[in-house]
């Protein structure tokens, strides 16, 4: 309620600030409007002097309550498509900023209080207002516009730093907020956030709170930035992937270190701003460069050793950053738990903690490119190295808890935790060398419990997960993961029948004892259930023959889909399905040519191949 208060308090902040920087003009009710002058001028693009006349109207604008609007006007957004013009307004533009900045920094240096306040929020809600322009055709132009403003607002950064020292409670939340909005030094903001979040008397919960906020605003501003700006490792677009970076890297740990607040709200919030952070990483594909090590391939031997080098020498340098994602993963798995009492804290650190296996995911990738590039550059290659180098999941007794705390989440009153955790084991069972950690814990239990949830949890989406999760353990378990799937494949759900099958699938011969179930449900059921239930069933190699009869079945199915499956599936089980040899000559009438075709191509294999 506090942070809904102080934000409702900001928008009559914001309202009043020209009314309060303009109460001079007030005095004279024919002051001209600056911003209105402004306007007209910039829209008369014909006018051979508007230049001059622009840069006149800011340098005569002495109230930034109209500077603000005039840096904030929508008609910045359009894209200029005369040179001329467009150089012409960026330098305006630039006047513009540049004298906002120094009148603010003027204020924040000698005002009041009062003023001091006003300015910060101004400051924030200028660089912050037109981040998001959707209806835009070119959003990387505007969020380098954008950024460019956030960066020169930055300047501001050392002295807003310095008022979140006052005594004055207003005044501190006030500086902090604009913090986050501006792009300041990544080691100057988090130092400002962690003495913020400390608990002690000075900070109260009204600071700690948008102490979190803030850092949550910082991390998802550069993310946003990154998602809008598409030109891939853009000169610019590598100082916004080294800001968010280096920030990353000092902030994550203190959005953790909020969830030891006792206040829920600076939890929820600190939890948020670690997943701006993850999530920043997964969405842009560019920050783990896996696409351009691709594109290396096709470069002489000698040039790819020297970008293969780079590359190597740029993931060295971010191993602060997955050493800061490693040592604390384990605190976000304990408040996944019931431990946490807030579910929306355990829905947020398990988001995190999936955001995590999706990079490890990522950089096993970008690792194993760079491999085949040094294979093919003649570089030598360690052959008994990790499938990774820098390790986001911890090992050893932390990555024991982890795999404790996600036991336990599978028994979570809440669904969406439980899909959450189920999706992180998902991902956990991915990953050979993770698969391999988990059973050198001889946790089965863990396992168990998946089998359970897959069996029985009353959600359907939870369900669908857990046995896409049973699949990704294959072949390891079967006879934990069998009888689960081999139930699974006869529900009245279609998701969940289909996805039983294709993870039994994966189990090949081992789903022996699922042929019953499969007998059962290979001719019902619409086409794609059917079409997994036969693959299903060529995987099992000649211990699926007792199920060819309910294969051919298929034959009559009214998809083309299934016919054609059904004949194919047939022909691979050769002379064990001469039984079928009468349905697959009928299928030789079908009048789908694509039928007939493989019709023909079956019975050549079941009569001439051994």
């Amino acid at each position: 309620m506090q942070i809904q208060s102080y934000a409702k308090n900001v928008q009559l902040y914001v309202l009043s600030l020209t009314l309060c920087f303009n109460s001079i003009s007030l005095a004279n009710p024919f002051n001209p409007d600056k911003v209105e002058e402004f306007k007209r001028a910039f829209l008369n693009r014909s006018d051979e002097d508007r230049k001059g006349k622009l840069i006149n109207i800011v340098n005569n604008t002495n109230y930034l309550g109209e500077l603000s609007k005039i840096i904030m006007l929508p008609e910045w957004q359009f894209i200029e498509g005369n040179k001329r013009i467009s150089d012409i307004n960026g330098e305006v533009r630039v006047a513009a900023i540049e004298k906002f900045k120094v009148k603010c920094l003027a204020l924040l240096k000698n005002g009041q209080d009062v003023e001091k306040i006003e300015v910060a929020i101004l400051v924030g809600e200028t660089a912050f207002a037109n981040l998001i322009d959707e209806t835009s055709e070119s959003l990387d132009q505007i969020a380098q516009r954008s950024r460019y403003l956030r960066a020169e607002l930055g300047n501001l950064a050392p002295q807003l730093a310095l008022l979140t020292k006052s005594k004055n409670e207003t005044l501190i939340i006030a500086s902090v907020t604009a913090l986050g909005k501006i792009e300041s030094k990544p080691d100057l903001f988090a130092s400002t956030i962690s003495n913020l979040i400390e608990l002690n008397p000075s900070n109260t919960p009204a600071i700690r709170r948008v102490a979190a906020t803030s850092l949550k605003t910082r991390l998802g501003t550069v993310g946003q930035l990154l998602k809008q700006i598409r030109v891939v490792r853009d000169r610019d677009n590598l100082d916004l992937i080294n800001d968010l970076l280096a920030t990353s890297k000092l902030c994550f740990p203190l959005g953790v270190r909020a969830l030891k607040d006792k206040d829920y709200i600076v939890r929820e919030q600190g939890t948020l701003a670690c997943k701006q952070s993850t999530s920043t990483l997964v969405e842009v594909d560019y920050i783990i460069p896996t696409r351009e090590a691709e594109m290396v391939m096709l470069e002489r031997p000698d040039i790819i050793g020297l970008r293969v080098k780079g590359f190597r020498d740029a993931l060295n340098a971010e191993n602060d950053l997955i050493k800061a994602f490693r040592d604390n993963m384990r605190e976000l798995s304990d408040h996944s738990t019931n431990f946490e009492a807030d579910p929306m804290v355990r829905v947020a650190s398990l988001d995190v903690m999936e955001d995590l296996v999706i990079i490890r995911k990522k950089l096993i990738d970008f690792e194993g490119i760079l491999a085949k590039l040094e294979t093919q550059a003649g570089m030598p290659v360690n052959l008994n190295s990790k499938l990774i180098t820098h390790d986001v999941i911890p090992s050893g007794d932390e990555f024991k808890k982890i795999l404790e705390d996600l036991f336990m989440v599978l028994s979570d009153p809440n669904f969406k935790i439980r899909l959450n955790g189920v999706e992180i084991l998902e991902g956990f069972l991915s990953m050979p060398d993770i698969t391999d950690r988990i059973l050198k814990e001889k946790d089965i239990n863990l396992f168990k419990k998946l089998a359970s949830v897959a069996n029985s949890d009353q959600n359907l989406m939870v369900r669908y997960a857990s046995i896409r999760a049973m699949g990704r353990s294959a072949p390891l378990l079967p006879e934990i993961a069998i009888p689960v799937l081999s139930k699974s494949i006869q529900e009245e759900d279609l998701d969940i029948r289909i996805e039983a099958a294709r993870s039994l699938k994966k189990y090949g011969k081992d789903a022996v004892k699922a042929i019953a179930s499969l007998k059962k449900m290979l001719p019902k059921g619409d086409s794609e259930s059917r079409i997994a239930m036969m693959q299903a069933v060529v995987a099992l190699g000649t211990e699926g023959s007792p199920t060819l009869e309910a294969v051919a079945k298929n034959l009559e199915s009214e998809d083309y889909r299934v016919r054609i499956k059904a004949a194919e599936t047939l022909g691979r089980f050769g002379k064990l399905a001469l039984s079928q040899v009468p349905a697959l000559q009928k299928s030789l009438k079908d009048e789908d040519p694509n039928v007939r075709n493989a019709a023909s191509s079956a019975l050549l294999k079941i009569r001439f191949e051994s």
